[in-house]
């Protein structure tokens, strides 16, 4: 609401473009009440997410999404990238830090897709990741985006699924989404989803 506000005396070009995101964010993030959708509809929603985000942001957010196109109807639970990208954001940008770039990548290992969402800020601090890999991870803020996605994605797929973390060499975090190939729809199931 006072990202709305504050665009009060922006352009109206500014603010017709934020609200089609938002519209475009909030549609994909109910999907028709489904849970599971296709990384291609995720990939959409969380594009209108970090829209709005780089009009609130400016320069100080910059993003990269290339995904091979043949993961595309592979499913995924919904709002699965948002609570990670919302992490990167939220982590990556500190006082010594005033920017950070965060790049979504994909890749077919075996029968798993590996979604990569990975960011150039200070990394996770040695006990936060120690924490994350466990699963014991409780914020101070209260939120619980990554455990929820962590939780959905193994209910989802079974325990070889879900989330893995690392640091990247020199600067970085990188998040690893670990969904199933197998799980891409038909084009029956595809109608009868719409």
């Amino acid at each position: 609401e006072m990202y709305i506000q504050g665009l009060s005396s922006s352009p109206p070009e500014d603010v017709r473009k934020a609200i089609e995101m938002l519209a475009v964010y909030y549609r994909t993030c109910l999907s028709g009440g489904r849970d599971m959708v296709t990384l291609h509809e995720e990939l959409d929603s969380v594009s209108a997410y970090l829209s709005i985000q780089k009009m609130r942001m400016g320069r100080r957010l910059q993003t990269t999404i290339w995904t091979d196109p043949m993961l595309d109807d592979v499913l995924i639970p919904r709002l699965t990238l948002q609570p990670i990208v919302e992490n990167s954001i939220e982590h990556g940008i500190t006082h010594e830090q005033p920017e950070v770039s965060i790049r979504i990548t994909s890749a077919v290992e075996g029968e798993q897709a590996l979604i990569y969402v990975a960011d150039d800020g200070p990394g996770f601090r040695p006990d936060m990741l120690k924490q994350l890999r466990e699963g014991s991870y409780a914020p101070s803020n209260g939120g619980y985006g990554i455990r929820n996605v962590q939780m959905r994605l193994r209910l989802s797929f079974g325990a070889q699924y879900g989330l893995d973390f690392e640091n990247l060499e020199g600067k970085g975090a990188r998040t690893i989404i670990r969904i199933p190939l197998r799980e891409s729809w038909s084009d029956e199931q595809r109608e009868e989803q719409t």
